[in-house]
């Protein structure tokens, strides 16, 4: 599993995670993606600015918002340790160095999908900040000189955080059959192609169930995506080139059982072994085995 996890790009998906579950307010938000912080190697991972700042934000995520938003994300393979803690922390303080902007108009969002026991502990026992639960998955951090929440993923709402949620390689049928619907409805879908393609390739046994559960519906989906945006195009000739594969297979599989039976109703009329296997085109040394087996 690990060797898939590292191929696919959680990062970019969560990118664009943010702006699905943002996506009301993106006249008003500027998003950017590893922000870059000087000319040495210092990114954050996204960077969502307000374009207005008096512009109110009521989705869960982004309530605690001012102009300048910093987030730091891991994937499920990976935590927010306490060292990633003060490395954004850092980030935060050389972005208003380097942008000139005011310390109150910056918050820090760390997003992971587990439960981050141990950075919580570190900062109520050895901090003295107070952390609170404001909404399903989503914690604030009191006390510090930024306005901080952490986000922890599984624990999110499914009504309000479907994309964020679902990221993760341990989709059910269902949650999957969820997301696909929800892409469908989007009006852009070109979004999605990073999301999505991520979610496919950390669940393709998930999405055959899917496929042999509901065939019609989810086909009807894919298709539907794929005209109109190109999107699922590459899944598509993948599930269609494997089902080829599958039928030729299984055709293959069913004429070489149908020459055995021959094979053997001929050895039982006492034929010699050079004749069937002139007439079969079946090997000479696998017709030896079978005349061992009977």
């Amino acid at each position: 599993m690990g060797d898939v996890q590292d191929k696919i790009n959680w990062h970019e998906a969560f990118y664009e995670a943010l702006q699905l579950e943002l996506k009301e307010y993106k006249d008003s938000l500027h998003f950017e993606s590893e922000h870059q912080l000087s000319k040495e190697a210092l990114r954050m991972d996204v960077l969502i600015i307000k374009k207005e700042k008096d512009t109110e934000i009521k989705k869960n995520l982004g309530q605690i918002f001012r102009t300048h938003n910093v987030f730091e994300y891991k994937s499920e393979e990976d935590y927010i340790s306490i060292d990633d803690f003060y490395k954004v922390y850092g980030y935060a303080l050389l972005y208003k160095s380097f942008e000139k902007v005011d310390l109150a108009d910056i918050t820090i969002t760390f997003a992971e999908m587990r439960h981050p026991t141990k950075l919580m502990k570190h900062l109520e026992t050895e901090r003295g900040f107070k952390v609170t639960k404001a909404f399903d998955g989503i914690y604030y951090v009191e006390g510090d000189l930024f306005p901080i929440q952490i986000i922890e993923g599984k624990s999110l709402s499914e009504e309000d955080n479907l994309w964020l949620k679902n990221l993760r390689s341990n989709l059910t049928t269902g949650d999957m059959l969820k997301v696909l619907k929800k892409c469908q409805e989007q009006g852009d879908m070109t979004l999605n192609n990073a999301y999505i393609f991520s979610l496919i390739e950390a669940n393709t046994e998930t999405l055959k169930e899917v496929t042999n559960m509901s065939v019609a519906e989810v086909y009807d989906i894919l298709n539907e995506a794929a005209e109109k945006h190109g999107l699922f195009k590459k899944v598509a000739e993948k599930a269609a080139a494997e089902a080829t594969k599958k039928a030729e297979e299984a055709t293959k599989k069913a004429n070489e059982d149908a020459t055995i039976e021959m094979v053997k109703e001929m050895l039982l009329d006492k034929e010699p072994v050079e004749k069937i296997a002139k007439w079969t085109k079946f090997p000479i040394a696998k017709i030896n085995e079978l005349q061992k087996q009977m």
